[in-house]
């Protein structure tokens, strides 16, 4: 029997994970592909700001770019690479001006747009197996959770106080659930990684991203999105494809194919993340068959799992909304700290309640 039981070992899960424990908690990690083994494993694990109009979305993506700025220099310095990025074509001028060694490689230097100087890679791999290195995993689907005299069963083998799911883009553990609000935009991506006889001094973002030069030698380019795609075989023309979209905008000189990679990361249909407790759906529409009808009700008296959560939808921000958001959740579970109404699934619930599911809306819209 353990504090809490973490299902997915991704960048997600791997932080709330770190963060328990760091609190005195007993975590077990539950993955079948073991840590990072899937879309965290493959992601370019590029950190930047937003740039954009506002809103919520890049308000919370730049408050935890900061944090994770602070987070990744405090603690991971050694796999922590900050280049600095030249965003081309960006909505906000650059504040600076360009080193030479910056835009010498670029066929179009009138493309210039914003430089970020604080901005970087981490190694997403030696990064979520740092945050898990003292901590138990199992190398198992989980796909029963049961509730009994106050402690979760795990496909009855295993026990937990509490369980915090972060399964990213798998689905099937939903289904031991009440939860058909639960809807998740997978993204296939793939990533490779190149050697060039040309050093590239800083990230370049022009649709696709390209890495500085790594402490290795290695460049990251990355990464294709293919909507609504769980996880499949490497398609053998992305190397390829890369490098020439890449190749369009920036010199990459001689290159050579040393890495290759995909993953299926999910984001939630309304772009933000999804962090907090779970509603169990009937029992909540029996209590309140007038939420069908638009009735309004405060979130807190929705009938709530108990001692379940979530950390799911970082989409293709992971690296940079993880160590923010997971720290979020802890709080909430363990200082009873409110998670914001925009992140909480409670949202996802309230619209499907009103036959205006997520998955529907967009759909409606032809997004989907």
């Amino acid at each position: 029997m353990v504090d809490y039981a973490v299902i997915g070992a991704g960048v997600a899960g791997s932080f709330v994970a770190h963060y328990l424990v760091s609190r005195g908690k007993t975590v077990t990690l539950f993955d079948p592909k073991g840590v990072a083994g899937g879309g965290s494993g493959a992601a370019g694990a590029f950190l930047s700001p937003k740039i954009g109009h506002g809103g919520a979305l890049e308000i919370l993506v730049n408050e935890a770019y900061e944090y994770a700025l602070a987070y990744y220099t405090a603690h991971h310095r050694d796999i922590f690479t900050q280049s600095g990025l030249l965003h081309l074509q960006a909505l906000h001028p650059t504040s600076m001006p360009l080193a030479t060694a910056v835009t010498e490689l670029l066929h179009d230097t009138s493309m210039v747009g914003a430089f970020i100087s604080d901005a970087g890679t981490i190694d997403p791999i030696k990064l979520c197996e740092s945050l898990t290195q003292h901590i138990p995993l199992i190398k198992t689907s989980i796909d029963k959770l049961v509730f009994d005299q106050g402690q979760w069963h795990l496909n009855d083998s295993y026990h937990a106080h509490h369980v915090v799911l972060a399964t990213g883009a798998s689905m099937s553990i939903w289904q031991a659930l009440d939860v058909p609000y639960m809807e998740l935009r997978p993204v296939w991506g793939e990533r490779i990684e190149v050697t060039s006889d040309i050093k590239v001094p800083c990230n370049y973002h022009d649709g696709l991203s390209v890495s500085a030069t790594q402490p290795n030698g290695h460049i990251i380019i990355g990464a294709t999105h293919r909507q609504h795609t769980l996880d499949q075989p490497l398609d053998h023309q992305t190397p390829a494809n890369l490098l020439d979209k890449a190749s369009k905008f920036i010199n990459l000189g001689t290159t050579q194919l040393v890495d290759h990679r995909g993953g299926t990361r999910a984001g939630a249909y309304d772009y933000m993340p999804l962090v907090g407790l779970l509603i169990e759906a009937s029992r909540t529409l029996e209590q309140f068959p007038n939420l069908t009808n638009g009735a309004k009700i405060d979130p807190k008296n929705l009938c709530y799992y108990p001692n379940i959560s979530m950390i799911n939808g970082l989409g293709g921000r992971g690296f940079v909304l993880a160590p923010y958001v997971a720290y979020k959740l802890v709080e909430m579970l363990l200082e009873e700290c409110p998670i914001d109404s925009q992140l909480a699934p409670a949202r996802l619930f309230l619209r499907y309640a009103k036959g205006k599911g997520v998955y529907y809306k967009y759909k409606k819209k032809g997004l989907s």
